[in-house]
């Protein structure tokens, strides 16, 4: 476990030595916060109207008029700024030669996928956190439910690990970053929108293809919804494809 935490805490480093955390923070941090200013204005002004009309406020929810539509842009946003994150991850490491240097160190394929997802993890754990700003500005100015936001953050991070997951696949299978961020994002896409083709079939196939939709199960945590078919979901987000990137990583240099 240590020598997954080294690698881990090694590759947490590396994204801070260079440009890369702080574009992608900043980046994420402004759209997410032209989405919030957007919806926030949108419900003000909605709350204003209703009053000047003698409506009652209370037919407004700003848990489901500003909250879940916030998160649900920022796990689509999560989506984009993911394959930049990993894409360097295996796929620098072979084309630079560097892969066959650490594992003449005594580690196993699983240390090195271990380490670089907790790694990767850590970045987009810090960008889920840093969006715990916007239910904290909203209940400043109004009586927000913290228990679906909470979950949403909660989701958020879960379903990043699972992007993670991906990306340390598509960077361990191609010796390119370009290709590596390419597949891993198209393939991330297709999960967010199977939901799409599930919607105008019938039957079995459309119970399946919805349940493989990432964004129906993270809009369940939106609305405060723990269950444990959403968690199951996310574990086997995650755990599939780093038991195949370790497997690949194995076959490649015996390890």
């Amino acid at each position: 476990m240590s020598t997954v935490l080294t690698i881990a805490r090694k590759e947490f480093r590396s994204y801070f030595a260079s440009p890369m955390a702080y574009v992608v923070t900043t980046v994420f941090l402004l759209i997410g916060g032209f989405f919030f200013y957007t919806m926030l204005s949108y419900f003000s002004r909605l709350s204003f109207q209703f009053m000047q009309y003698g409506y009652s406020e209370e037919q407004l929810n700003i848990n489901d008029m500003v909250i879940r539509p916030l998160y649900m842009n920022l796990s689509l946003i999560l989506l984009m700024v993911i394959p930049m994150i990993t894409m360097r991850l295996l796929a620098e490491e072979r084309r630079s030669g560097t892969a066959e240097l650490l594992f003449t160190s005594p580690v196993t394929a699983w240390h090195v996928v271990g380490g670089k997802f907790l790694g990767a993890l850590g970045l987009v754990a810090v960008l889920a956190i840093l969006t715990c700003v916007y239910p904290l500005v909203v209940l400043m100015v109004g009586d927000v439910d913290p228990g679906p936001a909470a979950s949403a953050v909660a989701g958020l991070f879960l379903m990043g690990a699972g992007f993670v997951a991906w990306g340390v696949l598509a960077s361990a299978a191609s010796e390119s970053q370009i290709v590596a961020a390419v597949t891993s994002f198209g393939f991330l896409l297709l999960l967010w929108v199977v939901s799409w083709a599930g919607s105008i079939t019938e039957g079995s196939l459309a119970s399946v293809l919805n349940y493989l939709s990432v964004m129906a199960h993270y809009e369940e945590f939106t609305k405060g919804i723990l269950d444990t078919s959403h968690l199951v979901f996310f574990a086997c987000l995650t755990f599939f494809p780093l038991f195949v990137a370790a497997q690949l990583l194995a076959s490649r240099h015996g390890r």
